[in-house]
Formats: C-alpha cells, sequence, structure tokens
C-alpha cells in the first residue's frame, strides 16, 4: 500500500517549462534577452527542451497528453511579447524506478545547461 501511495505522490507534475518575454523591454538597455521568435517558433523551443528532459529521465513510464500553450502580455504588442507554458508530468511504470530517473535526472541537467 505504501509503495502505491508513494507512486501517486510523486507523480505530481514532474516538470514545468515556461519561457518570458514579458519582462523584456525595448529600450536598448543591457538587460539579457531571451532573443526574438514567433510564439508559435518558441512553442515548438519549449517542446523540444521538454522532449530532452523526458529523454534524460530513462525509465519507462506515462507522461501527460499537453501542448505548449501562448499567453499575451497583458497591455503589450501580442506578436513581440508573450508567455510559453508546458506543463507535462511523468509517472514512472514503477515506484522503484522513480529514484533511478531522479538520479538521471541529477547527473545530466548540469551537463546539459
Amino acid at each position: 500500500m505504501k509503495t502505491k501511495l508513494s507512486a501517486r505522490v510523486l507523480a505530481a507534475p514532474l516538470v514545468l517549462l515556461t519561457l518570458t518575454g514579458c519582462s523584456m523591454t525595448d529600450n536598448g538597455s543591457d538587460i539579457p534577452s531571451a532573443g526574438t521568435s514567433t510564439s508559435s517558433d518558441a512553442a515548438d523551443k519549449v517542446e523540444g527542451v521538454s522532449s530532452g528532459l523526458y529523454d534524460l529521465i530513462g525509465v519507462k513510464g506515462k507522461t501527460s497528453d499537453s501542448r505548449a500553450t501562448v499567453t499575451e502580455c497583458s497591455g503589450k504588442d501580442p506578436d513581440k511579447y508573450f508567455r510559453i507554458l508546458h506543463p507535462w508530468s511523468f509517472t514512472p511504470a514503477s515506484s522503484s524506478d522513480l529514484e533511478a530517473a531522479m538520479q538521471r535526472l541529477r547527473e545530466a541537467l548540469p551537463r546539459h545547461g
């Protein structure tokens, strides 16, 4: 029973990726920029990052079926300022695989930036 409960609790969302352009400015300052892109291109890139994270997990399991979404920044030009959100979750095939998945992420994430 404890194993089943642990697996359910740990099946909570593993990754939530957000790309924010709302705080960018047009004043030519030295504030770092994420670059420029269309919202569609940015959503594709975020999904690519999610896919890469899934590959790093390296254990069998089930992911939620979700796509990246685009939201506007209040009061700003929606063609230039937007947010990309891609929430997804991963449930390992067995609760014992969770520790293996987390260990793989601890080791691989620093090497992949």
